[in-house]
């Protein structure tokens, strides 16, 4: 079985990588694309990232999965000891099932299509505030409970293979698998943590890791704030001011300060990337995956001094476009040289993301907000594979992300989930490899039902707020 990694980058794009590749300033990437395949990667319209990420892990579609947004709706009456999550009741989710009439292709839908799935996140948080004012429940943050299908992950432990999934997205609480989760609130927490001598670990039910103590290993690659060295912020800023690089490694999260909201997306992915190395190391995974959400979030606060010709409307001085011009370009080169690293060891390779980004037009921006990039329209991700059989320097027309499950199953010798909505990508793999490999099959089942758990109302809050920053939530 070749050792499998792959990698999920939120939000990176063919247009900031490309010219980037033309100047040869991401060598890793650029070597995977030439022994291997490149290609756009569809989404789907009208969802946001929990949906995307959920759908990249077990092939099927959001209304399948029960994950359809940042939060699901829950009626919650203590006096009755009633909670209950009423997200798939007809009368939230009608957009989605009208929505689903107007198109044959789920991974093409048609413009009403889209228009429904948003229709229905609409929907659902005027609910949600309804149920808030009342007292009956609300909107509440998704966790794993909330899916129903199984992710890849699942299947593979299921098969006996040897998995560890860092950092992503609705895998909170940590699931029992053959291996090792560190779950995306695990990595959440980490900056409550000033003082490393407090760190603890929980245990017992909504434990952030699987298997628990797993953390006490990697709290050593858990850095704060205030210990970003000059040499880190010059590999993304130029010539920063004291009270700028002060801002930076403040210790008191600001979501309406784009570079305290900087350090926190650029520690995350420093500490999900040195604990994936980590892992595979000393553990030895078969399939290894890792989810790395910072770009998506330095895109969203620094795309206007990136592109700035397409922002007329805003006044930016020429020393603030010198300074924080090359952030966006300089994250995509960070995130390459950890490409680099976390592909040691790993035979078959694929870099995904989920989606691309975009700048805001003046009719839609907010100039109350820092936010400046969007993917509203949910442009094309990437897609890069690179393995023993794998074509090699093969560009596909596209692919999409519903694929993705699929065909990782195909690569380690195990049968496709036939309620799967994606296909194996038989166009990106070598003919000798399908000619002695058959497409199998076979029912996997539904995923086990889980007690939900809860974030308290303070945890909840902090991170809304950091959603609301990225204009996720209003």
């Amino acid at each position: 079985m070749s050792k499998t990694i792959l990698i999920g980058i939120d939000a990176a794009t063919w247009k900031i990588i490309t010219p980037l590749l033309e100047r040869g300033e991401l060598p890793a990437i650029a070597s995977l694309i030439k022994e291997g395949v490149s290609a756009p990667l569809k989404s789907l319209p009208g969802y946001k990232s929990p949906a995307l990420w959920t759908s990249i892990a077990t092939g099927k579609t959001p209304e399948k999965n029960g994950v359809l947004y940042f939060s699901n709706l829950f009626l919650d009456i203590p006096k009755l000891k009633l909670k209950k999550d009423v997200t798939r009741n007809i009368a939230v989710n009608w957009p989605c099932r009208v929505g689903r009439l107007f198109s044959k292709d789920q991974k093409d839908p048609s413009p009403l299509t889209s228009f429904s799935r948003k229709a229905y996140v609409y929907t659902m948080l005027k609910y949600g505030k309804l149920l808030e004012k009342l007292e009956l429940g609300g909107n509440y943050l998704i966790t794993s409970a909330s899916r129903t299908e199984k992710a890849i992950w699942d299947i593979l432990s299921e098969e006996g293979v040897k998995v560890s999934v860092i950092g992503w997205l609705v895998t909170w609480p940590a699931e029992k698998l053959n291996g090792i989760m560190v779950s995306q609130k695990a990595i959440e927490e980490l900056s409550k943590y000033q003082n490393q001598s407090k760190f603890k670990v929980e245990k017992g039910k909504g434990s952030a890791t699987y298997p628990h103590e797993i953390m006490e290993e990697l709290k050593i690659f858990n850095k704060t704030p205030d210990s970003i060295s000059d040499a880190e912020l010059e590999i993304f800023f130029n010539q920063l001011g004291k009270e700028e690089t002060s801002q930076i490694r403040s210790l008191e999260f600001d979501r309406k300060n784009k570079l305290k909201f900087f350090s926190q997306l650029y520690l995350i992915d420093e500490f999900s990337a040195k604990s994936t190395v980590h892992l595979r190391d000393r553990y030895q995974p078969d399939f290894l995956t890792v989810y790395l959400p910072g770009l998506d979030g330095v895109q969203h606060l620094f795309w206007r001094y990136h592109h700035p010709e397409k922002f007329p409307f805003l006044k930016m001085s020429k020393e603030d476009i010198s300074k924080l011009g090359e952030v966006v370009n300089n994250y995509y080169k960070f995130l390459d040289a950890k490409i680099a690293t976390l592909i040691e060891e790993c035979e078959t390779v694929m870099v995904i993301s989920d989606h691309g980004m975009e700048a805001i037009s003046e009719k839609h921006f907010d100039h109350s907000a820092i936010r400046s990039g969007q993917h509203e329209d949910s442009p094309d991700g990437i897609l890069i594979m690179k393995g023993p059989h794998i074509k090699k320097n093969v560009q596909l027309k596209e692919a999409h992300l519903l694929d993705l499950a699929p065909t990782i199953l195909y690569l380690l010798g195990k049968d496709i989930d036939i309620n799967m909505d994606g296909e194996v990508l038989t166009e990106a793999l070598t003919d000798e490899f399908i000619k002695h490999n058959q497409i199998r099959k076979k029912n996997y089942g539904k995923k086990k039902s889980a007690d939900h758990s809860f974030y308290e109302q303070e945890e909840q809050e902090k991170v809304k707020e950091r959603l609301k920053a990225l204009g996720y939530l209003d």
